[in-house]
């Protein structure tokens, strides 16, 4: 139910077709017991890994035994290594309709982000590198009215291999343990092969030269960089040794035109949309990069041609660290994240400032060792050649003045010029809090309630003070509405227009004119102020908001903030990247339609979404085959959120919550409701009465450690009583 979907208009509303093939489906099978979904594997909470066996045989070898494995194993050894270069699989199996149509989807947690969603025809379905490392996962199977949902874990080993067809070497640093215990933040930085190949240069043939040889031109031969390379050659010949016909690189004659693109459009569109790749940072030479005036992945992407010299132990040199200054120059601009960097084949020059960037963030060097390994897999190891060039890195690095490895990158990244802060600055970002991943370590509500538009009993809706308020006073989530106004700002408000009295008027207190992009923010802020309507509010009023100050009062943790949108794609990605900006992915959602939330996941994929896209009006109760429509678009979507008009039954709750997701309710004021909507798995009831709600859902909240909290403060029953449906561990 996601990805390209034919769309039809059905009163007034956007209804993806398939929905309405699975609100058909839904009530013949879900009377049928044998048509039940049953996941086979992986079995639940099993630990998967996306490594070969052969692979980590290899890497749990000593260094020594690693070094001689290429040239010891068996020729049926290698073929079994060359085939085991790539990821491994992860293998879904169910019981179910062998012909059925199925959605799988599979979600990380804690934050429910979405990995891998796509219909599958059968029982069985595989997911090859595109799962992080070290993580817990929910997968959910959907189909004819039936959903199942099962967890399992992915291995902590790096590397994690990410599969592209074409390029070789693609691997994601991140999942490594670095400084103080702190892991290699995963989807932030890629080291690949080249994305296109290298220009149209031609070497000669190991038989031309022996040609030229014999003919006595070989001297002479060559051009641009491997000029003079002839003559090493004839005099290797004249004394009597062979060349290395696997390493020619005496050029026949220089570029013509850059060299072909190696992405397919698949990978090109999970690398742009999922991967999110800003920047491309070529390693490349000249002639190489012949003719390049971009990135083989767009125009969207800053292409940084950053031509790198003296590879292994030249770091050192003047050249070399020239070349590792312009490289890590891009690395100290958040903005420029997630980066890919490469040079061809992703060993030489790409191995090298991956160890020197990884040794900066505190891997130790056994590890970096393992992975520059991991490029010569498909060999069994390394070559003798490369060995010895990798010795000589190793060794560079050793002499650098310091205690630890990371104090000697340190220094060494000191002195091309770089301030300690700048260092610092890269280190945090790219190491997650210690041994935790960062959404882990950000406590968040499990249950409570929703301030909507903040605590209106006291303030004006969608206003700073309102919000404040609403913190203070015990809201487990707060929601607001966004709207842009002329001069490009995002302010809260419900409406585009002005013209609602109960709402807003103007400095004199006449009506409101116009709509909200009519006006700059200076003339909202000057000329017309928010109202309140709630008597308890004792005509409060305050000025327009905007989405920057409302961010800036709201805690990083313990509240959920519900994000209002109603409007256009450009609209919610733009609230999507403010998001971001902020730190706020682990706790901010936009509320809008399934299509506005695929959209905002363009331009930022781990986007929280609450599925606003409801199958039914809000004047009476949804049917059965509604309820189950909601449901299923939620889970396969990968929203994180649905939001209730009207009650329903708890097995529909439970299909949300089996996957991952809160159910929220608008609204309820009342109450004598509470219990009865924590009883259907109501997860946050939107109420524009907090202060009124607050002390019945306290009374029914349990006592005991799985209590949800609001703020840092456990919300504690003054009755001694606790209700069944409130806390961390249940499951409807």
């Amino acid at each position: 139910m996601c990805g390209n979907m034919s769309v039809i208009r059905r009163n007034g509303r956007n209804c993806p077709a398939v929905r309405i093939a699975v609100v058909c489906a839904a009530f013949a099978f879900i009377q049928m017991a044998n048509a039940a979904i049953v996941l086979v594997s992986p079995k639940d909470g099993e630990t998967v890994s996306q490594l070969w066996p052969i692979v980590k045989n290899f890497l749990d070898l000593p260094r020594d035994a690693r070094k001689e494995n290429a040239f010891r194993i068996s020729a049926e050894e290698k073929d079994t290594f060359k085939n085991s270069r790539g990821a491994k699989p992860v293998e879904f199996a169910w019981k179910g309709d062998t012909n059925g149509i199925y959605t799988l989807t599979v979600k990380r947690l804690p934050d429910g982000k979405v990995f891998h969603s796509a219909v599958v025809t059968g029982c069985t379905a595989a997911v090859t590198g595109r799962l992080e490392i070290a993580r817990e996962w929910v997968w959910t199977v959907a189909g004819g009215g039936e959903v199942a949902t099962g967890r399992f874990a992915t291995e902590d080993r790096a590397p994690r291999i990410i599969a592209f067809d074409g390029v070789r070497n693609a691997r994601d640093i991140g999942g490594r343990i670095g400084l103080g215990g702190r892991r290699i933040r995963q989807g932030l930085v890629f080291r690949t092969g080249g994305l296109n190949h290298d220009a149209d240069a031609a070497f000669y043939t190991y038989d031309e030269i022996i040609a030229l040889y014999k003919e006595g031109k070989l001297a002479q031969a060559g051009v641009g960089r491997s000029r003079g390379l002839g003559a090493k050659y004839e005099e290797t010949l004249k004394s009597g040794k062979d060349l290395d016909r696997n390493f020619l690189r005496l050029f026949k004659h220089g570029p013509t035109k850059p060299g072909a693109v190696r992405l397919s459009e698949a990978d090109k569109a999970y690398i742009l949309g999922f991967l999110g790749v800003k920047t491309d940072i070529d390693l490349r030479n000249d002639w190489e990069s012949f003719g390049m005036t971009g990135s083989p992945l767009g125009d969207s992407v800053t292409w940084s041609h950053c031509s790198y010299s003296h590879g292994y132990r030249g770091f050192v040199m003047p050249v070399g660290r020239a070349s590792v200054a312009n490289v890590f120059a891009v690395f100290t601009d958040r903005g420029n994240y997630p980066i890919i960097f490469h040079c061809m084949g992703g060993m030489d020059r790409t191995g090298t400032f991956a160890y020197l960037l990884e040794g900066l963030l505190g891997v130790e060097e056994e590890e970096l060792i393992r992975d520059y390994e991991m490029s010569f897999i498909a060999s069994g190891g390394v070559d003798k050649r490369h060995y010895g060039w990798l010795t000589g890195l190793v060794e560079a690095v050793r002499k650098l003045p310091g205690r630890t490895l990371a104090d000697k990158m340190n220094g060494y990244f000191l002195s091309l010029g770089f301030t300690q802060d700048e260092i610092d600055d890269v280190r945090d970002f790219l190491l997650e809090p210690a041994n935790e991943t960062q959404s882990a370590t950000i406590p968040m509500p499990e249950r409570g309630l929703c301030a909507h538009q903040g605590d209106m009993q006291h303030f004006p809706g969608n206003s700073v003070e309102s919000l404040v308020s609403a913190v203070k006073n015990g809201a487990s989530m707060v929601e607001f509405d966004v709207q842009r106004c002329k001069s490009g700002e995002f302010v809260l408000y419900h409406d585009p227009t002005l013209t609602n009295p109960n709402w807003v008027v103007t400095v004199d207190g006449t009506p409101g004119t116009g709509r909200i992009d009519d006006y700059t923010l200076a003339e909202l802020k000057s000329k017309f102020v928010l109202k309140s309507v709630q008597k308890s509010a004792n005509g409060a009023t305050a000025r327009f908001a905007t989405l920057d100050e409302a961010l800036a009062v709201l805690p990083r943790s313990n509240l959920w903030i519900n994000v209002h949108c109603y409007v256009r794609t450009r609209f919610v990605q733009d609230v999507a990247r403010k998001i971001a900006a902020d730190g706020r992915l682990h706790q901010a959602f936009l509320s809008t339609s399934i299509d506005h939330i695929k959209e905002a996941r363009k331009a930022v994929p781990g986007i929280m979404g609450c599925n606003m896209s409801r199958p039914g009006p809000r004047r009476r109760d949804w049917t059965e085959a509604e309820n189950m429509a909601y449901a299923l678009d939620t889970v396969t979507n990968g929203c994180q959120f649905l939001q209730l008009c009207r009650r329903w039954p708890p097995k529909f709750s439970k299909i949300v919550h089996d996957a991952g997701g809160k159910v929220g309710f608008y609204r309820s004021n009342d109450p004598a409701e509470i219990e009865g909507l924590l009883d259907d798995g109501v997860d946050f009831i939107l109420t524009d009465r907090l202060g009124e709600m607050l002390p019945r859902f306290r009374e029914l909240a349990a006592d005991s450690g799985s209590t949800p909290a609001t703020h840092g403060r456990v919300l504690q029953s003054p009755t001694g009583k606790s209700h069944p449906s409130i806390g961390k561990d249940n499951k409807r």
